[in-house]
């Protein structure tokens, strides 16, 4: 999607190589999470330019080995090269349930394109063990956090399950690095994933290139059209500049040749005057008579002469001026035409290379997306300019050559990473010296994230889980679900980071403040606060918002003083719901700025559509729960299991309210007894049969399960 596009495009121009925070808004089924994903893939792939540039895994660290002892265990970190930190990727939130979906969607194998589930593959099995048995492509990310998800952790990715069990499950980590150091470094199978890797990288960026022309292209197509009208009007007003003077040049040059004509009769009278002047003796015997009448006539004759040289002189110099205007305006005719050339050769080329963009990439160009009915902002809006098959197919493999260079690296330098990693499974989980200095903390967790790029943990574990960690110590926070955080949450995770990415909606679930609002104030008047900075007034993401250069106003919350509210990089396609819950959410909150993204092709055989069945019935209602809207739903699920849907598979029946769910449950329970499938309530582990859901974050559950959800609102 655009804005997706848009978001993570300007992220990691602005953040790629310096410090800073970006916002982003994201309102549910938006693609928060995919967005994430595309975001880390960048990371991931910045990290793999710079282990592309070692000679071998071993370079990569400093010689600096840091030592203690954790009970009878000796313990050794190596420090990583500069260059190779600043990529840690952690991901916080106030939300339990936001930092497990993230750490459990990301690595799944689901979550990859089936095309590429066979070549995806960054240490799977220890994947799978994380996920207890799910399908996995990498161990990509964890949630850790609280002191026994981090033991988990431990137990489960580093030691791996029993001796016995490890022929079907797999094994651990710390034996996988054990394995191949035994193996020996192999330094061609190195040479050969940087080759891998650079291939890949040329691969995308000439793809790149060639697309950036065309983008430069299509930029420069209007413009360079105006250019050849505006040669076209310069050739025409040049042309017309110098027809304009034709005539009066014409006029000028043939008065010179009147004023030359008329010049030669006085000139030659006077010159055959002079030829015969008297001479001494005709002087003699006219007494001087002959000479004066002579020099009388050749004074008259003088004169009529000047008068003609002096027009001709003035005829001369107006057609030597038109001669040179002529030159002048002939210069700029061709200067016009030389340009006019130009301008369409230019125009031609731009046209050629549209041509051939449009003829390979057609809706993957800006402003050839298809519309349908649709608006032509809401078609931009759900288009991926430029992301076409080819190009999407080779960013997939530069990524998944980096995780093989990441692999390649690991164990290839397997016996220094299992020290580092067994160092860093102490500090993990608390077990390390309390006095190790914070250089030597900061690189037991530097060599964890390169085995495993993303953590996740909420902001309550985060101190504890990164104690000994200074400011700027980590590379990446990203902070999900910041609408639902108060602003004084993620301080202490975004001190310790270099960058920080806030994802969020304001406009949804406001942050559980539990001080009172006449405890806040009174806080408030004592140090001087601002009364906009209460907790129970803004959020994280409402702060983020601020500072982001990018984004739009949106009407403000009911009951707030603000008439609007400016949201940073808005992620506009919302993806989740169909209509007309879509509409009426978007026109409530959004002032209708979302652009509706849901499309299905697919036809379902028990219901074809989505159905709002109102119920107002006579009986009083027990709390959130109401008899009739059980009966309602009794009956509906019975006629869906009548006309095929498999209960195991593709039923979830979803409220928000858990009073609700047990009313369900006794209402469905006939279905009980007739399917054999018991309802159970937030099932966890594997996927239940059937089950009554029961989540405020019901929506998200209803987008990512398979099956029809049967939803309760009120």
């Amino acid at each position: 999607m655009l804005s997706q596009q848009f978001a993570v495009n300007r992220i990691v121009e602005q953040l790629a190589d310096t410090d800073g925070l970006y916002a982003v808004n994201g309102p549910p089924g938006t693609g928060k999470t995919t967005q994430l994903r595309d975001l880390i893939a960048s990371v991931l792939v910045m990290r793999a330019e710079r282990l592309a540039e070692l000679r071998r895994p071993g370079d990569a660290f400093t010689g600096q080995t840091h030592r203690w002892s954790t009970g009878t265990y000796q313990r050794s970190v190596a420090s990583l090269k500069p260059e190779l930190v600043g990529y840690e990727m952690v991901i916080a939130s106030a939300n339990n349930g936001a930092v497990e979906n993230v750490s459990n969607e990301i690595p799944a194998l689901e979550s990859v394109a089936a095309e590429w589930r066979e070549e995806a593959s960054f240490f799977p099995e220890q994947g799978r063990l994380l996920l207890d048995g799910a399908p996995s492509w990498g161990t990509l990310a964890a949630k850790l956090g609280n002191k026994g998800n981090r033991s988990d952790f431990r137990n489960k990715y580093w030691f791996g399950p029993p001796r016995e069990e490890r022929a079907e499950r797999g094994e651990g980590m710390r034996d996988v690095l054990k394995a191949a150091a035994s193996r020996g470094f192999d330094l061609m199978w190195w040479r050969e994933s940087v080759a891998r890797f650079r291939g890949a990288r040329q691969t995308v960026q000439a793809l790149q290139d060639e697309r950036q022309r065309a983008y430069g292209a299509l930029l420069d197509f209007n413009g360079s059209d105006a250019a050849v009208t505006t040669a076209q009007e310069a050739v025409l007003s040049a042309q017309q500049d110098l027809d304009a003077l034709r005539q009066p040049a014409a006029e000028a040059r043939a008065a010179r040749g009147r004023a030359q004509r008329d010049l030669a009769g006085p000139a030659g009278r006077r010159a055959e005057h002079r030829r015969h002047r008297p001479g001494l003796t005709a002087g003699i015997f006219t007494l001087g008579a002959a000479q004066r009448d002579w020099q009388t006539e050749d004074q008259l004759l003088a004169v009529a002469e000047q008068t003609a040289r002096a027009a001709y002189e003035e005829h001369t110099q107006a057609a030597a001026a038109f001669d040179r205007a002529e030159a002048a305006r002939r210069g700029v005719l061709d200067e016009a035409r030389r340009v006019l050339q130009a301008a369409e050769g230019r125009h031609a080329q731009l046209r050629a290379t549209l041509g051939a963009a449009l003829e390979r990439w057609d809706t993957f160009i800006p402003g050839q997306e298809e519309r349908g009915e649709r608006t032509e902002e809401d078609a931009r809006e759900l288009s991926s300019p430029w992301s076409d098959p080819e190009f999407t197919r080779a960013r997939t493999r530069l990524f998944l050559a980096a995780m093989d260079l990441h692999r390649a690296f690991i164990e290839g330098a397997a016996d220094r990473m299992r020290k580092n990693l067994d160092a860093a499974m102490d500090v993990l989980c608390g077990d390390a010296p309390k006095t190790l200095k914070p250089e030597v903390v900061l690189a037991a967790w530097q060599s964890l994230f390169l085995a495993l790029p993303v953590v996740s943990t909420t902001f309550a574990s985060l101190d504890r889980m990164f104690t000994g960690l200074g400011p700027r110590s980590l590379g990446w926070m990203l902070i999900d679900e910041a609408g639902q955080a108060t602003a004084q949450m993620p301080v202490g995770a975004l001190w310790r980071a270099r960058r920080g990415v806030i994802v969020g909606d304001p406009l949804q679930l406001e942050p559980v403040v539990t001080l009172p609002h006449t405890g806040q104030q009174a806080l408030r008047r004592t140090f001087g606060v601002a009364e906009e900075w209460e907790p129970s007034r803004t959020s994280a993401q409402r702060v983020a918002d601020r500072l982001n250069r990018y984004g739009t106003w949106l009407p403000a919350p009911q009951g707030s003083e603000d008439d609007r509210v400016w949201v940073g990089s808005p992620l506009r396609v919302h993806r989740r719901c169909d209509d007309p819950m879509f509409t009426i959410s978007n026109e409530i909150a959004y002032d209708g700025l979302m652009v509706h993204g849901v499309h299905r092709d697919d036809e379902y055989a028990v219901a074809r559509r989505g159905v709002w069945w109102p119920v107002s019935g006579g009986r009083a209602s027990q709390g959130k729960w109401s008899p009739d809207e059980g009966d309602c739903a009794n009956v509906i699920v019975h006629r869906l299991v009548d006309q095929g849907l498999d209960p195991e598979r593709e039923l979830f029946v979803i409220s928000p309210f858990r009073d609700v769910v047990a009313g369900l449950r006794a209402a469905c329970a006939g279905l009980s007894r007739a399917t054999g499938w018991e309802p159970c309530i937030r099932p966890r582990g594997r996927k239940p049969m059937w089950c009554c859901w029961s989540s405020a974050r019901a929506g998200r559950r209803q987008a990512r399960e398979p099956g029809r959800p049967l939803p309760r609102t009120c």
